[in-house]
């Protein structure tokens, strides 16, 4: 995460215009946030003020699209 909060996830391999699910999950397995984003190539996409909504621990961020996915383990301290 950024100092504003923001993530940015970049993907390769993507189709145009392609709908693309982020999910943040805890340790625990439950889910804590959840956007669905219109990806385009190149992509570049932002988990907007995500970082500053979570407490210091470890969290996955998981990204998936049709013919992508992206599992990201990332600690806020």
């Amino acid at each position: 995460p950024s100092e504003n909060g923001d993530f940015n996830i970049s993907f390769k391999g993507l189709q145009s215009k392609e709908e693309i699910s982020i999910v943040v999950y805890d340790m625990m397995g439950r889910e804590l946030y959840k956007q669905i984003v219109l990806g385009d190539v190149p992509s570049e996409i932002t988990a907007k003020d995500l970082g500053q909504q979570l407490s210091p621990g470890v969290y996955f961020v998981m990204a998936s699209g049709n013919k992508v996915y992206s599992s990201v383990k990332f600690i806020i301290n």
